[in-house]
């Protein structure tokens, strides 16, 4: 399968430019029709900035992230670096530094500068898990697993600082855990950027504004004084 992608995307140029939004999803062995889809195959996430599919494959399964161009920033970083490839090596940061991401298994860029989409990245599907933002919901979540989860989740912000890195997009709705609280959480969607050591209040005051952001837009479960729990822990 892996194979299959690699092939499609990596054409010459004047090849890939058959690949577009319509054809990606044949390419990875997907039918054409949006509701049929083959038996190892069952899409988990459907939104406007990607689709995540999971594939059954020997011996481990798969998630298969179609990323797609959305604004216009993303065809002018056309030559620059891709989605899927910062996804690739913020997960590998993340796992160098002792956290637990699901294993990054390639990312492959598509050069059609027309297309819709931008590129795939595949990595390991973990069993068992859960968003983030269901153990933020009291009508699913005891309130010590909430408390667990927000821990976790605030140690694992202040190891990514203390480490030199600032995780773009880190909120709640980016971890998966299983609810067990001698299990770590998961880290996904991750997008790294590195720092030196005299950028670190300006980065964690980034993660608290966007924790706030997201409060206030009633988008990410937590409250201001679960904000600021986290604040006093990062």
């Amino acid at each position: 399968m892996i194979r299959r992608i690699r092939t499609a995307l990596s054409l010459p140029f004047f090849i890939g430019c058959v690949i577009n939004a319509q054809v990606a999803a044949p390419l990875l062995g997907l039918a054409p029709d949006k509701n049929r889809l083959p038996a190892h195959v069952t899409r988990l996430t459907r939104r406007k900035t990607a689709t995540v599919y999971k594939f059954a494959t020997d011996p481990q399964n798969s998630i298969v992230k179609i990323i797609y161009r959305r604004k216009a920033r993303d065809y002018l970083r056309f030559l620059d670096e891709r989605h899927a490839d910062r996804e690739h090596k913020s997960a590998l940061a993340l796992a160098e530094i002792g956290l637990r991401v699901p294993e990054p298994r390639g990312s492959f860029s598509n050069w059609n500068p027309f297309s819709k989409v931008d590129s795939i990245y595949v990595a390991e599907f973990m069993e068992g898990l859960q968003p983030g933002k269901i153990f933020l919901r009291p009508d699913l979540t005891a309130p010590d697993i909430r408390r667990v989860f927000i821990r976790k989740y605030a140690a694992g912000m202040r190891l990514m600082l203390d480490s030199g890195l600032h995780n773009l997009d880190a909120h709640p709705g980016n971890v998966m855990w299983n609810g067990d609280p001698d299990e770590d959480l998961v880290w996904i969607d991750n997008d790294v950027e590195t720092f030196p050591p005299e950028g670190r209040p300006a980065a964690r005051q980034s993660i608290l504004d966007l924790l706030e952001w997201k409060v206030r837009r009633d988008e990410s479960g937590l409250t201001l004084d679960e904000v600021a729990e986290i604040a006093r822990i990062i």
